[in-house]
């Protein structure tokens, strides 16, 4: 939840930050302005499909018979053979 709130408050930041580029002239008009704001929602619903995605296919593969200490030991023995 804390991951969620802190995007929030970035992209809020990030609303303001574009809301004065008309103004500051950072965009040459509106449209300008609103075609970004079309192309950064594209971008993060590409970014919201593709993490879901990977949660999909972490549900798919169902669950380990292994505990989590021996997980995070055959991730770091993996991550240290291709290092």
């Amino acid at each position: 939840m804390y991951g969620q709130a802190q995007h929030s408050a970035a992209r809020q930041d990030e609303a303001v930050r574009r809301r004065s580029g008309t103004q500051s002239g950072q965009f040459a008009n509106e449209e300008a302005y609103i075609q970004d704001l079309i192309s950064q929602e594209q971008d993060r619903q590409r970014d919201v499909a593709r993490i879901q995605g990977i949660v999909d296919e972490g549900i798919a593969s169902g669950e380990s018979d292994e505990s989590m200490q021996d997980i995070l030991r055959s991730f770091k023995d993996q991550r240290s053979k291709s290092a």
